[in-house]
């Protein structure tokens, strides 16, 4: 997990912007968890939240370095 961490951190532009629950938001950093996972925190307005990246929808085109997003995926949930 650790490895892809690190790789997200440098590959990945941020912050980008997508859509939750038909909301536009932006994603401006990525997390760790306590329990082996790594979140997006996006941002709308004031207001703030933490999305597991396994969850998280990405808009067209693709922000750089999400093939990293679609690695994680495929390593945390499988093919």
């Amino acid at each position: 997990m650790a490895g892809f961490f690190a790789c997200l951190e440098d590959e990945l532009k941020l912050p980008f912007t997508t859509r939750l629950f038909g909301v536009e938001v932006s994603v401006e950093q990525i997390e760790q968890t306590e329990h082996d996972d790594i979140v997006a925190v996006c941002r709308r307005d004031t207001d703030t939240a933490g999305i597991r990246l396994v969850d998280l929808p990405l808009p067209t085109p693709l922000p750089e370095g999400a093939q990293w997003i679609a690695a994680w995926k495929k390593w945390r949930i499988g093919s």
